[in-house]
């Protein structure tokens, strides 16, 4: 048992079995009930933030998954007292960075980042495996590494990614100034990068 960490929870409510895939609404209404419940109790996050499929508006959802930006130091109570939430029904699995746990409507994993590496463990989290394997490649040809939401320079000490831009910047994208609202809801501002 980790540390800091509660004793197993009894199951009092009935878990649903994990799916493979569930709907965008039902992934949407399960993570946002998650947030919600974690301000209310006033989990210590500057943020906790949808990734994955879902904050890529997948039709179909894996896992639901938040990151939660956090100083190390508050790391341990931040995923404790996640897992204590009042509708938490069982700890499915955790570790020093993650916690999944299990409610009634399924189960919800939050994923912890310090502030200055919020936007690599963003592209960590949310990009395809595709995507983040070809930013593997690129950032092992420029000596980097990038590996488990966090971007290595050469000497393996992390770089300061607090935002997503500024990730793409470290690997030799530079903004081009153009920017056009997305298709989709709620219609994010995308910005245009280039090498």
């Amino acid at each position: 048992m980790l540390v800091g960490w509660p004793s197993p929870l009894t199951v009092t409510l009935p878990v649903p079995p994990i799916s493979t895939r569930i709907p965008l609404g039902r992934a949407y209404m399960l993570a946002s009930g998650a947030m919600r419940e974690a301000e209310r109790v006033g989990l210590p996050a500057r943020s906790i933030t949808p990734i994955g499929g879902l904050r890529r508006y997948a039709p179909a959802i894996r896992d639901v998954s938040l990151l939660a930006v956090a100083p190390t130091s508050d790391h341990p109570e931040l995923l404790t007292r996640f897992a204590r939430l009042p509708a938490v029904a069982a700890i499915l699995s955790r570790s020093l960075s993650h916690v999944t746990i299990a409610n009634e409507r399924g189960a919800i994993t939050l994923h912890v980042a310090v502030p200055e590496e919020a936007g690599s463990a963003l592209v960590w989290h949310t990009g395809s495996l595709a995507h983040t394997t070809q930013l593997q490649a690129r950032a092992q040809r420029m000596g980097f590494a990038f590996e488990s939401g966090r971007l290595l320079d050469r000497h393996g000490q992390p770089m300061i990614t607090e935002t997503e831009e500024r990730f793409y910047e470290h690997l030799g994208w530079s903004p081009t100034g153009r920017e056009q609202e997305a298709e989709w809801p709620p219609h994010p501002t995308e910005l245009e990068y280039a090498r």
